[in-house]
């Protein structure tokens, strides 16, 4: 069979998206992984805060903050994880 039949057969793997189908899955891929990097830097930021937080002794708030934060971003995360199947 000639290849110009069958253009998005399995043989041509690396090639660009042709078809705005395949463009818009790309383009989500793209932002679901924006999107895990945004929360792993919020988690980060809460860690410090956490963190920062139990070092001052004045600012026990900030710690209690953090924690809050912290838990919220890892389980909106894990639901997102959940939500688009990408489970391990």
């Amino acid at each position: 069979m000639s290849p110009h039949l069958f253009p998005h057969s399995r043989s041509n793997k690396m090639e660009t998206p042709t078809t705005p189908v395949r463009f818009i899955f790309v383009v989500l891929v793209g932002i679901f992984e924006a999107m895990l990097q945004l929360i792993f830097v919020l988690l980060v930021i809460w860690l410090v805060l956490t963190v920062l937080g139990f070092v001052v002794k004045g600012l026990v708030w900030l710690a209690i903050v953090g924690i809050v934060l912290f838990l919220a971003t890892a389980a909106w995360g894990f639901i997102k994880r959940e939500t688009l199947g990408r489970r391990r």
